[in-house]
Protein backbone atom coordinates (compact mmCIF):
# COMPACT_ATOMS: atom_id res chain seq x y z
CA UNK A 1 0.00 0.00 0.00
CA UNK A 2 2.80 2.43 0.56
CA UNK A 3 4.30 1.50 -2.56
CA UNK A 4 1.18 2.13 -4.18
CA UNK A 5 0.89 6.17 -2.53
CA UNK A 6 4.68 6.37 -2.99
CA UNK A 7 4.35 5.96 -6.89
CA UNK A 8 0.78 8.44 -6.67
CA UNK A 9 2.49 10.95 -5.16
CA UNK A 10 5.70 10.82 -7.54
CA UNK A 11 3.29 11.27 -10.31
CA UNK A 12 2.29 14.30 -8.80
CA UNK A 13 5.71 15.76 -8.42
CA UNK A 14 6.97 14.44 -12.08
CA UNK A 15 3.55 16.18 -13.26
CA UNK A 16 4.42 19.87 -11.38
CA UNK A 17 7.87 19.27 -12.72
CA UNK A 18 6.50 18.76 -16.42
CA UNK A 19 4.86 22.35 -16.07
CA UNK A 20 8.08 24.04 -14.85
CA UNK A 21 9.80 24.81 -18.40
CA UNK A 22 11.99 27.40 -19.09
CA UNK A 23 10.43 31.15 -20.31
CA UNK A 24 13.28 31.80 -22.58
CA UNK A 25 14.42 29.94 -25.68
CA UNK A 26 17.96 28.29 -26.53
CA UNK A 27 19.61 28.98 -29.87
CA UNK A 28 20.77 26.04 -31.28
CA UNK A 29 24.44 25.94 -32.59
CA UNK A 30 25.85 22.66 -34.18
CA UNK A 31 30.06 22.76 -33.65
CA UNK A 32 31.95 20.54 -35.45
CA UNK A 33 34.26 18.02 -32.99
CA UNK A 34 37.01 20.94 -33.38
CA UNK A 35 35.01 23.45 -31.67
CA UNK A 36 33.34 21.16 -29.16
CA UNK A 37 35.20 22.56 -25.72
CA UNK A 38 32.64 21.83 -23.10
CA UNK A 39 30.48 18.82 -22.83
CA UNK A 40 28.04 17.48 -20.33
CA UNK A 41 27.25 13.51 -20.71
CA UNK A 42 23.97 12.16 -19.63
CA UNK A 43 23.15 8.82 -18.51
CA UNK A 44 21.15 6.72 -16.27
CA UNK A 45 22.21 4.41 -13.57
CA UNK A 46 21.62 1.14 -15.29
CA UNK A 47 24.37 1.64 -17.97
CA UNK A 48 28.37 2.41 -17.69
CA UNK A 49 29.35 5.26 -19.99
CA UNK A 50 33.17 4.86 -19.29
CA UNK A 51 33.52 2.92 -22.85
CA UNK A 52 31.25 6.22 -24.78
CA UNK A 53 33.72 8.53 -22.17
CA UNK A 54 37.02 6.87 -23.89
CA UNK A 55 35.71 7.14 -27.41
CA UNK A 56 34.49 10.89 -26.96
CA UNK A 57 37.86 12.09 -25.01
CA UNK A 58 39.66 10.47 -27.57
CA UNK A 59 37.89 12.51 -30.53
CA UNK A 60 38.06 15.93 -28.44
CA UNK A 61 41.13 16.37 -26.77
CA UNK A 62 41.62 19.05 -24.08
CA UNK A 63 37.59 19.00 -23.56
CA UNK A 64 35.99 19.82 -20.65
CA UNK A 65 33.57 16.54 -19.74
CA UNK A 66 30.88 16.51 -17.08
CA UNK A 67 28.65 13.99 -16.32
CA UNK A 68 25.43 13.52 -14.90
CA UNK A 69 23.30 10.65 -13.60
CA UNK A 70 19.59 10.08 -13.23
CA UNK A 71 19.36 7.24 -11.01
CA UNK A 72 15.88 5.63 -10.92
CA UNK A 73 13.97 4.47 -7.71
CA UNK A 74 15.57 0.94 -6.62
CA UNK A 75 18.94 1.17 -8.48
CA UNK A 76 22.32 1.45 -6.99
CA UNK A 77 23.68 4.56 -6.86
CA UNK A 78 27.03 4.14 -9.06
CA UNK A 79 30.09 5.71 -7.37
CA UNK A 80 31.64 8.27 -10.32
CA UNK A 81 34.08 10.70 -9.21
CA UNK A 82 33.05 14.22 -10.11
CA UNK A 83 29.47 13.18 -11.38
CA UNK A 84 26.35 14.91 -10.38
CA UNK A 85 23.53 12.17 -9.13
CA UNK A 86 20.17 13.08 -9.82
CA UNK A 87 18.21 10.65 -7.88
CA UNK A 88 13.89 10.48 -8.26
CA UNK A 89 13.63 10.94 -4.33
CA UNK A 90 15.24 14.25 -4.84
CA UNK A 91 11.71 15.09 -7.02
CA UNK A 92 9.89 17.78 -4.21
CA UNK A 93 6.51 18.86 -4.13
CA UNK A 94 5.56 21.66 -6.81
CA UNK A 95 8.66 20.41 -8.88
CA UNK A 96 11.44 21.54 -6.90
CA UNK A 97 14.48 19.43 -7.80
CA UNK A 98 16.48 19.22 -4.44
CA UNK A 99 19.87 19.03 -5.53
CA UNK A 100 22.07 22.21 -5.94
CA UNK A 101 24.93 20.41 -7.85
CA UNK A 102 22.08 19.82 -10.99
CA UNK A 103 21.30 23.46 -10.83
CA UNK A 104 24.73 24.43 -10.65
CA UNK A 105 25.28 22.46 -13.75
CA UNK A 106 22.39 23.22 -15.88
CA UNK A 107 23.17 27.10 -15.31
CA UNK A 108 26.83 26.33 -16.97
CA UNK A 109 27.03 26.58 -21.21
CA UNK A 110 28.13 23.42 -22.61
CA UNK A 111 28.94 23.33 -26.46
CA UNK A 112 27.02 19.68 -26.43
CA UNK A 113 24.91 17.36 -24.34
CA UNK A 114 24.84 14.05 -24.89
CA UNK A 115 22.09 12.13 -23.74
CA UNK A 116 22.54 8.30 -22.98
CA UNK A 117 19.77 7.75 -21.25
CA UNK A 118 17.63 4.42 -22.03
CA UNK A 119 14.20 5.98 -21.01
CA UNK A 120 12.47 9.09 -21.25
CA UNK A 121 10.84 10.57 -17.59
CA UNK A 122 10.24 13.85 -15.97
CA UNK A 123 13.48 14.49 -14.71
CA UNK A 124 15.20 13.24 -18.07
CA UNK A 125 12.62 15.68 -19.64
CA UNK A 126 13.46 18.96 -17.66
CA UNK A 127 17.27 18.41 -17.88
CA UNK A 128 17.69 17.92 -21.57
CA UNK A 129 14.49 21.32 -22.32
CA UNK A 130 16.24 23.44 -19.13
CA UNK A 131 19.87 23.12 -20.62
CA UNK A 132 22.26 25.65 -21.30
CA UNK A 133 23.87 23.35 -24.13
CA UNK A 134 24.38 25.00 -27.59
CA UNK A 135 23.30 21.70 -28.85
CA UNK A 136 21.60 18.16 -27.75
CA UNK A 137 22.29 14.94 -29.20
CA UNK A 138 19.99 11.43 -28.37
CA UNK A 139 19.19 8.56 -29.11
CA UNK A 140 15.68 8.23 -30.78
CA UNK A 141 13.26 7.40 -27.95
CA UNK A 142 9.72 8.54 -27.37
CA UNK A 143 9.56 12.12 -26.51
CA UNK A 144 12.98 13.41 -27.29
CA UNK A 145 13.92 16.87 -27.37
CA UNK A 146 16.88 16.26 -28.81
CA UNK A 147 18.36 18.64 -31.80
CA UNK A 148 20.27 15.79 -32.92
CA UNK A 149 18.45 12.34 -32.94
CA UNK A 150 20.09 9.00 -34.10
CA UNK A 151 17.63 6.72 -34.56
CA UNK A 152 19.24 3.58 -36.47
CA UNK A 153 21.76 3.47 -32.98
CA UNK A 154 21.30 -0.19 -31.52
CA UNK A 155 22.94 0.49 -28.10
CA UNK A 156 24.78 3.78 -26.76
CA UNK A 157 28.30 2.65 -28.10
CA UNK A 158 27.04 2.72 -31.56
CA UNK A 159 24.92 5.77 -31.25
CA UNK A 160 28.46 7.47 -29.78
CA UNK A 161 30.31 6.04 -33.11
CA UNK A 162 27.46 7.47 -35.20
CA UNK A 163 27.55 10.88 -33.64
CA UNK A 164 30.89 11.62 -33.25
CA UNK A 165 30.71 10.73 -37.48
CA UNK A 166 28.20 13.34 -37.79
CA UNK A 167 30.17 15.46 -35.66
CA UNK A 168 33.14 15.38 -37.94
CA UNK A 169 31.20 15.95 -41.09
CA UNK A 170 29.71 18.82 -40.20
CA UNK A 171 30.52 22.24 -42.39
CA UNK A 172 30.63 25.38 -41.50
CA UNK A 173 29.98 28.09 -44.18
Amino acid sequence: MKKIINNILFKFKEDSLVKKRRPESRAVVYKTLEEIKTCLVFWSADFDPQLCLKKLSKKIEGGVFDTLCIVSEGEDTPSCMGTVILKNEELGFRGKIQNDHLYAMMAKKYDLLIDLTANSSAMVQYVLTNSNACCISSMKKADSVADIIIGDAKDAEEFMDKLIELLARINKL
